[in-house]
């Protein structure tokens, strides 16, 4: 945010309008992770139901493949 400060200036706009933006920011920020988290969470649960593994103790307790050498 810091660097649009030239950006500002040259358009006309004051600068101390970039504290506005970043209280401003704040809350479609917060949108934004929730759809992240939402997603991830979303996609681990489909490759979880994909690989027939529901639990997570089939997730922990199974044993990784081992490397080919």
């Amino acid at each position: 945010m810091l660097l649009i400060a030239p950006v500002f200036t040259s358009v006309g706009m004051p600068v101390e309008a970039i504290g506005l933006l970043i209280a401003v920011d704040a809350i479609p920020d917060m949108f934004k992770t929730l759809a992240n988290v939402t997603g991830q969470f979303t996609s681990t649960v489909m490759v979880a139901r994909l690989s027939h593994r529901h639990t997570v103790a089939d997730l922990v307790d199974t044993p990784l493949p081992a490397a080919a050498s």
